[in-house]
């Protein structure tokens, strides 16, 4: 898995990749919970800039579907704000 220079990779981030590749590969629903700085978006965004299929860089995630990520928001949001939460 492809990660930005200086990420810790701690058992936090690590449960959470796991446990939400899983959840995607075998089509069940997941909720990432936990406290604040526990590695939750991060987990996400290393997931959805790794899950590329043939694009991706890493040989295993090579043979993996390439994920489309969609982000629900509240009726009040605007489109504009969707980057910030990217």
């Amino acid at each position: 898995m492809q990660c930005p220079p200086n990420t810790a990779k701690n058992e936090a981030l690590l449960e959470n990749v796991l446990a939400t590749i899983v959840c995607i590969l075998t089509k069940i629903p997941v909720f990432i919970i936990g406290e604040t700085g526990s590695s939750k978006s991060l987990a996400i965004r290393l997931i959805n800039s790794n899950l590329r299929g043939s694009d991706s860089e890493d040989e295993y995630f090579k043979t993996l579907p390439r994920l489309l990520a969609w982000f629900c928001l509240r009726m009040l949001s605007w489109s504009k704000q969707v980057p910030s939460i990217l």
